[in-house]
């Protein structure tokens, strides 16, 4: 996006206006491939680091405010868009009249706007180091969760394994939903049951043993990878020195203390609101 500050200069150019036209169009169908680039952690590294903010509130508190943070995030962007539309006519407005600096203007503040606003945000983001808690906040909705299972006298099961039942309820209502389907068609067509049932299970056996199969293969080759991840780290770790260890281990400790005090602070605020 840096590069549509380059129409600033297209004044200095010499010739007739009409053929200053062409070279700032060019430069603003190469800037907006460029901007499109600072869309990455506008749009979509924020929204992340937003799902860890949450993961975090919930460690913490106990309770997620994920409709509510939507919702002022969705009013943000409606608000903005009109302010930044308002911004652009009023300033574009004085210069209407001349083609040259109305195209110079129209290319600064659609391109150098979003890059002051980008900068912005990239520097938001040093300071927004949330992802650091991570592990600890993952480890603590979990505990939480477990104790409030054994409170409800009820087994704990994790995401991966409820999502796993979810999708093996719904693979077994659609099998039912398509047998009553199927045995409905059977009899419209006089066709036999039993024999198109059998067609129908020995494809489903096909294509279980086929994704089992890959499944297998994914496996394998995730447990090779993360094998080699962990045979690299340790030897990256093991090639450091006692000092940068030590200093590792003094980054660790930092974090762990930090995350505690937030705890701690966490704790008497909803002390004080119950």
């Amino acid at each position: 996006g840096l590069i549509g500050i380059i129409p600033l200069f297209t004044p200095l150019l010499k010739g007739d206006p009409s053929e200053i036209v062409g070279p700032i169009n060019g430069f603003a169908i190469a800037s907006f491939v460029l901007k499109a680039l600072g869309t990455v952690p506008a749009m979509y590294i924020s929204l992340a680091l937003l799902g860890d903010i949450l993961d975090h509130q919930e460690a913490l508190y106990g309770f997620r405010t994920d409709g509510f943070t939507m919702a002022v995030y969705g009013s943000i962007m409606i608000a903005m868009n009109g302010v930044a539309n308002a911004i652009i006519l009023g300033i574009s407005g004085s210069v209407q009249n001349d083609l040259i600096a109305n195209r110079i203007m129209m290319s600064v503040l659609f391109f150098g706007g979003e890059v002051v606003a980008y900068i912005a945000i990239a520097i938001m983001f040093i300071f927004l180091n949330v992802e650091k808690f991570s592990k600890h906040d993952h480890e603590l909705i979990v505990e939480r969760q477990k104790a409030l299972c054994a409170e409800q006298g009820i087994p704990y099961v994790d995401n991966e394994t409820r999502m796993k039942l979810e999708a093996e309820q719904s693979e077994k209502e659609a099998e039912e939903l398509f047998l009553v389907e199927l045995k409905a068609k059977c009899e419209k067509k006089s066709l036999n049951y039993e024999e198109e049932l059998a067609k129908h299970q020995k494809a489903l056996l096909e294509k279980k043993s086929a994704d089992e199969a890959k499944k297998k293969l994914a496996e394998e080759k995730k447990a090779q990878k993360d094998a080699l991840a962990k045979q690299k780290a340790d030897a990256k770790l093991a090639s450091l020195s006692e000092k940068k260890k030590a200093k590792l281990a003094s980054k660790e400790a930092k974090i762990n203390e930090q995350y505690e005090r937030e705890r701690a602070k966490a704790q008497e605020l909803l002390k004080t609101l119950n």
